[in-house]
């Protein structure tokens, strides 16, 4: 009898403290606005039942969440982009007990629920990026700063999906997920790591409005939590930071298209844009955001001025176009006081094999600089010619096996020689910022340590005057799962690396 009478009492306390009606307002706004941005993924609540299933409760909606969860003065529910799936992106878990809402974010997230509450039977709260701190102690400052041997890995992240996965962006923050491995590959002798951003994520509400308020704070937004921290990491403790315009030539929506290509559907996904005017306002936005802040080193960076160049099927990429739009980014960013460096790169994804035969040895030729209105001093101290070269069988590097004979010429070959012979004859430096291997090691081991060995063998020299200055392994984060091309500290890949990353 005791028992009972206090079980009433705690039932009464908990319904007169928490005053909860049963039809509720999701209020949770995104990261974007829906008016503007309609095909951007919104967020939702995912409320779970007593058999562990969840139900949608999308912005907006009038929703009786205790009548799912069968409890009358609680629910959990997990807080997701788009869906309810296993698939969608997750942003964390809520226990709401009454007008009492505890989050618990998702492990390693850059995308958190801020400002929530429940008033007035409105469940409100606002999905937004939080800052990534830059690392301290737990990072070392590079003693092997050098002007012609930069080599490293490339840090994805920052580029992925349909949508920013706040659980997969780079995180060299002391306990971040990416400081620990990224600093066993700096301690090994790399000093350069590229940084892959996406102009979609810069300017989300589209390239061509470039004075549009809401992609300037969607830009400050973004640059100032998730990639300046991270840059300043880097360069703040002297290693190497490439800054790569991951766009393919295209610009690919927000919540509907990826950077690249999927596999299916159009490749690279997006709208392709020749007009040089966009890529000179985002560089000239990005330039100027990181003059602005003091934590990042400027002598440290260089800057990849779009990655791959690629016309999808149907459409028509000149190397002729790539290169007068990179050449008007060259010239606008020099004349901004930058003196980094500047890596251009050629239509058909860059690849150094295909160099010649898509027609950049014939466009992206000393001379031709020279007569755009590039000086002689900044095409011998800033620019450098960025190549790629997957060792697979259609050089896309994705395939777990690889070609052995990394001395092949023609249509089907690597035409390593080739391409040094352009550098030569113009007297260039050459980058490789990505290249990889699959999963099968007993392929891939000898042609990755033949294409290092090539590398170094045909390093630039100031007798000589042309060469390679390094590269740049794709690729690790933390996001990558089990993708093949992925690179962890002291795997076979990785102990192949590390006898190079010192020349």
């Amino acid at each position: 009898m005791k028992f009972l009478a206090k079980g009433i009492a705690i039932a009464t306390v908990l319904a007169a403290s928490h005053s909860f009606a049963a039809m509720m307002t999701n209020n949770i706004s995104g990261l974007y606005d829906e008016t503007l941005l309609p095909q951007a993924q919104q967020p939702l609540l995912c409320v779970k039942d007593s058999d562990g299933k969840f139900t949608e409760w999308k912005d907006g909606e009038k929703f009786d969440p205790n009548a799912i969860s069968g409890n009358k003065y609680y629910f959990g529910a997990s807080l997701r982009l788009g869906g309810c799936a296993d698939s969608d992106i997750y942003l964390g878990w809520l226990d709401v007990s009454g007008s009492d809402v505890k989050y618990k974010p998702a492990d390693n997230s850059h995308i958190q629920l801020t400002d929530y509450s429940i008033t007035n039977n409105v469940f409100n709260g606002k999905v937004a990026f939080t800052k990534i701190l830059p690392a301290g102690n737990s990072f070392p400052t590079n003693t092997r700063v050098t002007d012609d041997w930069y080599t490293g890995i490339n840090l994805s992240g920052l580029e992925f999906s349909t949508m920013p996965n706040g659980s997969v962006i780079p995180d060299l923050s002391d306990d971040g997920a990416d400081n620990k491995p990224t600093i066993e590959f700096l301690n090994q002798g790399a000093n350069t790591i590229r940084v892959p951003v996406r102009w979609a994520y810069l300017q989300p509400y589209g390239y061509q409005d470039i004075n549009s308020s809401n992609n300037e704070t969607a830009f400050q937004d973004y640059f100032n939590n998730l990639v300046a921290p991270t840059l300043a990491t880097i360069t703040s403790h002297k290693y190497y930071s490439i800054v790569d315009l991951h766009s393919y030539m295209h610009y690919s929506t927000v919540g509907s298209e990826v950077a690249g290509c999927t596999g299916q559907g159009q490749c690279p996904q997006g709208s392709l844009v020749t007009d040089p005017k966009y890529y000179v306002n985002i560089w000239n936005k990005l330039y100027s955001a990181i003059k602005q802040d003091p934590a990042i080193n400027e002598q440290y960076l260089m800057f990849d001025l779009v990655n791959e160049p690629s016309a999808a099927s149907g459409e028509s990429l000149t190397a002729q176009q790539a290169f007068d739009m990179e050449v008007a980014v060259i010239k606008s960013l020099t004349s901004m006081g930058f003196k980094g460096k500047l890596l251009v790169e050629g239509v058909h994804f860059s690849g150094l094999h295909s160099w010649d035969a898509a027609g950049n040895a014939i466009v992206f030729t000393r001379q031709n600089f020279l007569n755009a209105g590039v000086s002689s001093e900044v095409l011998d101290n800033q620019v450098i010619i960025n190549v790629h070269q997957y060792l697979d069988s259609d050089f896309s590097g994705t395939h777990d096996q690889c070609l052995q004979d990394i001395t092949t010429t023609g249509d089907n070959g690597f035409n390593l020689d080739a391409f040094v012979s352009y550098l030569k004859a113009n007297k260039f430096k050459a980058i490789v910022t990505e290249f990889g291997v699959g999963k099968d090691q007993a392929s891939c081991a000898k042609p990755l340590g033949d294409f290092l060995a090539y590398m170094k063998s045909h390093a630039y020299t100031e007798t000589n005057g042309y060469g390679f200055v390094g590269w740049t392994a794709w690729s690790t984060g933390h996001g990558w799962g089990d993708y093949n091309l992925n690179i962890t500290p002291n795997d076979w890949k990785d102990a192949i690396l590390k006898g190079y990353f010192v020349n």
